[in-house]
């Protein structure tokens, strides 16, 4: 499941989470001192999922989480020099 908010990309699967970061131009951020992790809202449980960097603007997380509609992924990152951030995905 794919969803766009402002900069972030998220793409869902079963125990699998992607995050894409990109600037304002589109390019893909420089993330690998970034930290970021995700908090999953599935099926009456709360599962955390740590983000790992990797090139191309990319954080992945695995976890045990069934990626299904209705479902509730909030992320937080901090990106190097930057306040941290939050967003809220909801899958559809």
């Amino acid at each position: 499941m794919l969803q766009v908010r402002d900069a972030l990309e998220l793409v869902a699967a079963d125990g699998s989470l992607t995050l894409y970061v990109r600037d304002e131009a589109d390019k893909p951020e420089d993330v690998m001192k970034a930290k970021a992790s995700a908090t999953v809202l599935a099926d009456g449980k709360t599962e955390a999922v740590a983000l790992q960097p990797a090139a191309g603007g990319v954080l992945n997380g695995k976890g045990a989480f069934k990626a299904s509609k209705g479902v509730t992924v909030v992320i937080n990152l901090t990106m190097p020099d930057h306040k941290p951030e939050q967003a809220r995905f909801k899958l559809d």
